[in-house]
């Protein structure tokens, strides 16, 4: 029996996968100064893998958009 995958994913290939996913099945969209579409599903995705909130997540990036404004949008 093999032990050995055929294929092998690193945590970035998960991540871009995910992304993709999120932006064809979400229609959420997040511009400004501080907060893009792309940095919003970013945050959304680290909420998710730490089991956390997006306002914790959003307090531990530095410079980040505020978690209740990104829960409003």
């Amino acid at each position: 029996m093999k032990m050995i995958a055929e294929y092998v994913l690193n945590a970035e290939d998960v991540r871009g996968m995910m992304l993709d996913w999120i932006g064809a099945h979400l229609s959420v969209k997040t511009e400004g100064y501080r907060s893009s579409t792309a940095h919003s599903f970013n945050l959304l995705l680290k909420a998710v893998a730490e089991g956390s909130s997006l306002e914790v997540v959003s307090d531990d990036c530095c410079g980040s958009i505020d978690g209740n404004t990104l829960c409003e949008q």
